[in-house]
């Protein structure tokens, strides 16, 4: 495999890898984070002796969402575009992927465990998307799997307060699908893992495929709105002031303007 900074990967006999991201304190989204997630989650997934894939971060986070300062590199008018491309590729790994999420898995960080086939998390996870703080929208894919994972109302709930939800909370509206304890919860994911391997790999990717291809269509068409709604909302005075809010640490002030 080719050198990952951001990343820490382990390998198993079997055919499973541990990837942990690995930006400190709190594994914020920058690009060049974005970019070795999905390189490194494509490499083995392209790799024929991969049978499944944990992914997961530090004790404290999973991933805390975008590190706002960072994604200025991204054209203005292509930010949600290039976000969305680099997710639904991670999403169409060919192995399943298993997000292991301990701490805050916030905004872009629970965009990124939405792309995964399932998701196990910690009694003290705090899982959420937070971008209504903002002044934006969930706007790399969220916006669009959310609803279709735990219906939409609970999307709606989630999204129009940002709560910030517990493992067991976010099992009881089955955004996840098993809560354990905060030092289980990477055994937990890597036994489900090693379970996974013992199944026959191409009927694990072909029924990856048909999932999938089946909601093809209507993620496509949910991902251009929501490039129109996050262009709406943030470059609104309202989107403004969010994200300056956010660099000088205070409460926003909305004007709905």
């Amino acid at each position: 495999m080719k050198e990952y900074t951001l990343l820490k990967i382990q390998r198993f006999d079997d055919g499973v890898a541990l990837v942990t991201m690995d930006r400190p304190p709190l594994n914020l989204m920058s690009p060049d984070m974005l970019y070795e997630v999905r390189d490194a989650l494509m490499e083995l997934g392209n790799d024929d002796t991969m049978r499944c894939i944990v992914l997961t971060g530090s004790q404290r986070a999973f991933c805390a969402g975008a590190d706002v300062n960072t994604f200025k590199e991204f054209p203005r008018d292509m930010n949600t575009i290039i976000g969305q491309n680099i997710y639904n590729s991670i999403e169409n790994v060919r192995v399943p992927i298993i997000a292991a999420i301990e701490g805050h898995c916030l905004g872009g960080g629970l965009e990124l465990a939405l792309c995964c086939d399932i998701r196990y998390a910690s009694e003290t996870a705090k899982i959420a998307l937070t971008e209504a703080n903002l002044s934006l929208i969930a706007a790399y894919g969220g916006m669009t799997r959310l609803p279709w994972l735990i219906g939409e109302a609970n999307a709606k709930l989630m999204f129009y307060t940002a709560a910030r939800l517990s493992g067991q909370e976010a099992k009881d509206m089955g955004l996840v699908q098993k809560v354990s304890k905060p030092d289980e919860l990477i055994n937990d994911a890597l036994e489900l893992a090693h379970l996974m391997a013992t199944k026959a790999p191409r009927s694990l990717a072909a029924a990856k495929q048909v999932f999938h291809q089946f909601r093809e269509e209507l993620f496509a068409a949910g991902m251009r709105r929501e490039d129109r709604g996050s262009l709406f909302a943030c470059r609104s005075e309202d989107g403004k002031e969010g994200i300056t809010a956010l660099k000088e640490k205070r409460q926003p002030k909305f004007k709905n303007r």
